[in-house]
Formats: structure tokens, C-alpha cells, sequence
């Protein structure tokens, strides 16, 4: 299974502006990450709206928030500790 972490700013502001342009659907793409010439681009969301006469429209997408960007373009991952556990609360 394939996930992604994004902000939730970033998707409550997606979904604002889907909802205020009359989008029904939404289609969820996720690119994973990518290195090329030692340049990673992260892993990141895509989002294409549809409404209900068939129009579709590119939301663009929201960069992973497991990444962050360095000095000189380089970017890493930030992991989690071995010993970290997930808990539901």
C-alpha cells in the first residue's frame, strides 16, 4: 500500500477550492519520489476536479511533508527513530 503525508492545511485549502469551483469528484494521483542527476524530487498528491457537466480541472498537487529542502537544492527524507511506535489515540 502507498502513502503520503501532506499537510492538512494544504488539503483543507485544496478541498476549499474544489468546493467554491463546483467540483463533484476529485481524482487523487500519487507520484512517487524521484532522483535524477542527484537531484530527489519529493513524493507529491495530484489533484484533478470534475464537475457535474464532465469539465475537468488540474488542482496541481501538494508536495509530501516528509521532506524538506536543504542548502545547494538537496532534499532528505526525515525518518522516523527504529524504536518509534504509532499510537491511536
Amino acid at each position: 500500500m502507498k502513502t503520503i503525508r501532506i499537510p492538512v492545511s494544504d488539503l483543507l485549502s485544496k478541498a476549499i477550492q474544489m468546493t467554491n469551483d463546483s467540483m463533484v469528484e476529485v481524482e487523487l494521483t500519487l507520484i512517487d519520489e524521484v532522483t535524477d542527476q542527484g537531484i530527489t524530487t519529493p513524493q507529491f498528491l495530484n489533484f484533478v476536479g470534475f464537475k457535474d457537466d464532465g469539465a475537468v480541472f488540474d488542482y496541481e498537487s501538494i508536495d509530501s511533508a516528509a521532506f524538506s529542502t536543504l542548502n545547494h537544492g538537496k532534499i532528505v527524507v526525515f525518518k522516523r527513530p527504529p524504536d518509534y511506535e504509532e499510537k491511536v489515540i
